[in-house]
């Protein structure tokens, strides 16, 4: 009986070290700091988000920082640029999953050799062909910096939280009756609401957002007329 008190008594003790060590009340819990909103502009023009530099990170450190291989391809068709992208598939970032793409900084010329050196060719149900590249050219790829990052939450996007969330915007284009991009060239951010529930939301540097707005524009103007 004696062994059994002075073990209660000693549970006692270590509980109340306990107490007065660490506190008494409900320990806070850490936000976390890796949400969609969480932006900032930074001196030199690069958007930070997801602790990602975008227009500044290159895909190898983006690969090291998710600890995952995407898919990369080219895009090309007859109403938009050719397209360099790294598919990094459904994540969970924070709190929330969503698909992300980083559209990789490539010129003509780049382009063209990619496409030239491609091991396959896939129509697409939109009309555009889709590039496997060769093992050469997704080396170069590795190293090039990332133009864009396209974020496709999975969860639905309503006005009134993206209001709150990423605030007001400077500027919207109307699709249609379903559709609205909004604009943040402040935060280097474009948003997508869709009443379909496709909303993509795109990160850029502040010196590659003006291009991205126009192409935005351009390309669901023609969605919207088809």
């Amino acid at each position: 009986m004696k062994r059994f008190a002075v073990w209660v008594g000693g549970i006692l003790m270590l509980l109340l070290a306990g107490f007065f060590l660490f506190g008494g009340g409900a320990t806070e819990q850490k936000q976390p700091d890796n949400l969609p909103w969480d932006t900032k502009l930074t001196p030199e023009g690069h958007t930070e988000v997801f602790h990602l530099s975008i227009g500044q990170v290159t895909l190898r450190e983006m690969i090291e920082h998710f600890h995952h291989f995407p898919e990369i391809a080219l895009f090309t068709s007859e109403n938009k640029a050719p397209r360099l992208e790294a598919y990094f598939g459904k994540r969970r970032l924070g709190i929330f999953e969503a698909r992300l793409i980083a559209e990789m900084d490539a010129d003509e010329s780049q382009m063209q050799q990619f496409v030239d050196t491609s091991i396959d060719r896939e129509a697409q149900a939109s009309g555009a062909w889709k590039y496997t590249l060769s093992e050469d050219s997704v080396k170069q790829i590795n190293e090039q910096k990332v133009r864009y990052l396209v974020y496709m939450p999975i969860a639905d996007y309503k006005a009134d939280i993206v209001v709150k969330r990423f605030g007001e915007p400077v500027d919207k284009f109307v699709i249609n009756e379903t559709g609205e991009i909004w604009f943040y060239p402040n935060k280097g951010l474009a948003i997508l609401l869709d009443n379909d529930g496709k909303d993509v939301v795109h990160y850029s540097s502040s010196g590659l957002f003006d291009a991205l707005r126009e192409r935005l524009i351009a390309e669901s103007t023609i969605e919207a007329e088809k």
